[in-house]
């Protein structure tokens, strides 16, 4: 796994939030994911997507292992009381689009990270935001 390091974030502007199928791909090692995050400044998930990996019951040791190293090497998103901007915005996205909270969650995560959010979930991408996007 070919991910940018810490230290190479903040070159050109790119900033991308994953969901949990695109970290399935880019773990999977799909290179369309790859090209797609190769100019990445800035690669997160959110606190979510760390939760419905490690839920998957066929989950097996090496796939945990990869994920931690994964999750190293990237920004979590995490929900805070204290992150009011995150919380409105969830609860935005949640009315206004009628959102699941886990969906809203993640889209909120990667809009107040000024990221685009990398998915194929068609739901999200029905939705016409600027920031949601295929890969």
């Amino acid at each position: 796994m070919n991910l940018p390091n810490r230290e190479d974030f903040g070159m050109n502007g790119n900033a991308f939030l994953l969901d949990t199928n695109t970290v399935i791909a880019l773990l999977r090692g799909e290179t369309g994911i790859q090209k797609s995050i190769a100019p990445a400044t800035w690669l997160g998930i959110s606190v979510i997507t760390v939760i419905e990996f490690n839920s998957f019951r066929a989950l097996i040791d090496e796939d945990r292992n990869l994920f931690k190293v994964f999750c190293s090497q990237v920004e979590i998103v995490n929900l805070s009381v204290e992150n009011i901007t995150l919380l409105e915005e969830i609860s935005s996205l949640r009315r206004g689009y009628l959102l699941k909270t886990p969906d809203a969650i993640i889209v909120a995560s990667a809009k107040v990270s000024n990221a685009i959010l990398l998915t194929r979930d068609q739901k999200l991408l029905n939705l016409g935001l600027k920031y949601i996007q295929s890969f």
